[in-house]
């Protein structure tokens, strides 16, 4: 995948996507036509125009992190607060774009 120059995410953070209704989305099928992103180095802000010929992989990482330890006899504490840039604050922000993200 590396020789054909693929744009991996490195410290940078995903502010949104756009992922419009359109012919080439479907149920099983999202497009994104954008994809705006903050590079945690510099606080600068940028968007990546998408063609329909593009393939956004977006990993929130463990969804666990609004959590606390649990043991045997007490039950992991939970903290509803969404951080910003943390994985529930991205899939937030994508399903509010289009609400079959859930």
């Amino acid at each position: 995948m590396m020789e054909h120059g693929p744009y991996t995410l490195k410290r940078e953070e995903p502010e949104n996507g756009a992922f419009p209704r359109n012919p080439y989305s479907t149920p099983n099928k999202k497009v994104a036509k954008t994809l705006v992103i903050t590079d945690l180095k510099n606080n600068e802000t940028k968007t990546i125009e998408l063609s329909e010929n593009d393939f956004v992989f977006i990993t929130n990482g463990g969804l666990v992190e609004s959590t606390t330890e649990g043991n045997q006899n007490t039950p992991a504490g939970f903290n509803p607060a969404l951080k910003k840039g943390s994985g529930w604050d991205t899939w937030n922000r994508i399903a509010a774009v289009d609400p079959s993200f859930g």
